[in-house]
């Protein structure tokens, strides 16, 4: 169970005043934009983040939580350039991948978008959200065998899934 909102502001103040007292120790500015990110914030969760990889660019995980921050501020470009970062440091790194899957499918590259999601289905065959997210490529792509032989798969794994992809295929938000 996650901190409530209060909870992630006293523990953000807390980071704060550490990054004040010792402003090169990475470890507080991942914490500043873990809870800068949890708060919503992602302006200045992205600055945090883009201290670290600035400081450690040999660390995966800055890298594919700056790739999310910007995701979340649709600067898509500016996270397939991070997110790669954070795919050649670390190339299992489901998250980036995933990451990285979702920002070519909003720049309209649903083709360069199955890659990495191909990617996490030879990690992990049954990896619920990559399934999922090459079923709404092939509906976007319009290749109903396809996305219906992903519904199969995800029916197995995560039947909620499969469900909201169908809702989706019908036109229904759901």
């Amino acid at each position: 169970m996650g901190l409530s909102t209060e909870e992630y502001k006293k523990v953000l103040s807390f980071f704060r005043k550490a990054a004040r007292e010792e402003p090169q120790n990475p470890a507080y500015w991942y914490d500043i934009g873990f809870c800068k990110g949890k708060l919503g914030q992602w302006q200045e969760a992205a600055e945090a983040f883009e201290k670290i990889v600035a400081e450690e660019p040999d660390r995966a995980a800055p890298f594919s939580l700056l790739g999310h921050c910007y995701i979340k501020l649709q600067r898509y470009q500016d996270a397939v350039n991070v997110l790669k970062r954070a795919i050649d440091l670390n190339p299992e790194k489901i998250g980036a991948l995933y990451r990285l899957a979702a920002s070519y499918f909003y720049l309209n590259l649903p083709y360069k978008a199955t890659e990495p999601l191909q990617k996490i289905l030879t990690i992990d065959p049954n990896h619920a959200k990559a399934n999922y997210g090459m079923g709404l490529i092939f509906h976007h792509l319009n290749e109903p065998e396809k996305m219906s032989r992903q519904i199969n798969i995800l029916e197995k794994i995560s039947p909620q899934m499969a469900e909201k992809l169908r809702q989706i295929i019908a036109g229904r938000r759901p």
